[in-house]
């Protein structure tokens, strides 16, 4: 079932990171190159770790570059916002990770 479980992530993913814009986009198009490079060189532990490096990065590039907490926004929905985004990049971590077997 993993192609299945992937072509599930990719819509949500490409959501949360098209409203991070450029700072979002270059982290995980950066992280994602080292991630494959050390992947290809066959070090599958230090690929792993750049991959949730990678994450986290891309986590906080959204803390910073989107506008989440405007007034226009309720604080709860903001809120939620940032809990679904973690989640949804959590699951995409969770499955590659277990890619690496």
């Amino acid at each position: 079932q993993p192609p299945a479980v992937a072509l599930a992530l990719i819509p949500s993913i490409v959501v949360v990171v098209s409203d991070g814009g450029r700072l979002m986009m270059g982290t995980l198009v950066v992280g994602m190159m080292v991630v494959y490079i050390l992947d290809v060189l066959k070090m599958a532990e230090a690929a792993l770790i750049s991959l949730w490096c990678t994450l986290v990065g891309v986590y906080l590039a959204m803390l910073v570059a989107t506008d989440l907490f405007t007034p226009a926004r309720s604080p709860l929905s903001s809120i939620a916002l940032l809990l679904s985004n973690c989640l949804c990049l959590f699951l995409a971590g969770i499955w590659a990770t277990l890619q690496f077997r």
